[in-house]
């Protein structure tokens, strides 16, 4: 995916808020998705360089690699978990592997039960948006807390400067951005990309991540027989290149 859906305006805003210096040096972050309750390992789980449109897979064990550079926004997200962000800061390009803890999405929890004709991801998508909103102040709360330590979720936390109008502006461009990221997800998910090409592993992380659509596409292409037939095509490719 690229980000011709953003304006020059927003992409703007963005860039100031993330100190976005075009002299940075660029270097590869290794990376490791986990959950924030039990600790355990994301597999399939998208990491996106906003500025960059470039985007990574997690492996089986959580862990994926994303080139980025000092002042760059990073989002996260996975199938079942709120979505989250950090702006790259020296701090971050010291670690030698990233910790990102995602929030389990509620109906991903024991116990909750959900009703109507919704689907999982406009569920899940309702979810994130509410807690966006209070995030935001457009929902009254006491504080507003960081979701993790290092200045995680500061691309759409914006406590420090919530009476700006226009970082709010920037904030919601940022969240359309992983929302639609969440929808890839849903859509393009490791369940169905193995049930049509039967790769597992390491293969399979590949190809989800070489091939992964865009959100434009998935749009226009709602039925699991469009997603079929792009699989396929997409397959011919993944094993041409293998054997080059």
């Amino acid at each position: 995916m690229n980000l011709r859906f953003l304006s020059c305006a927003s992409l703007a805003l963005i860039g100031s808020i993330t100190m976005l210096s075009s002299h940075a040096q660029t270097k590869p972050i290794s990376g490791v998705l986990l959950d924030s309750a039990t600790g355990r390992e994301i597999a399939s789980g998208n990491a996106r360089n906003i500025l960059t449109g470039k985007t990574a897979t997690s492996h089986r064990d959580g862990r994926f690699s994303l080139a980025a550079s000092k002042g760059n926004i990073l989002s996260f997200t996975a199938k079942g978990y709120y979505t989250d962000t950090l702006t790259v800061t020296d701090s971050v390009l010291q670690l030698s592997v990233l910790e990102i803890k995602l929030r389990q999405l509620p109906a991903t929890l024991p116990d909750v039960v959900v009703y109507g004709n919704l689907n999982s991801y406009q569920v899940d998508s309702i979810e994130r948006r509410k807690d966006f909103l209070a995030t935001v102040g457009e929902v009254k709360i006491p504080t507003v807390s960081k979701a993790n330590d290092l200045g995680f979720g500061v691309g759409i936390n914006i406590d420090r400067f919530s009476k700006r109008e226009k970082h709010k502006r920037a904030a919601r461009e940022l969240f359309d951005i992983t929302e639609e990221d969440a929808y890839i997800d849903y859509r393009w998910n490791d369940s169905l990309v193995y049930k049509y090409t039967k790769l597992k592993g390491d293969s399979l992380t590949d190809f989800m991540q070489t091939y992964r659509p865009s959100w434009e596409w998935l749009r226009k292409n709602p039925d699991e027989e469009d997603m079929v037939h792009y699989i396929n095509k997409s397959l011919k490719k993944y094993f041409g290149r293998k054997q080059d």
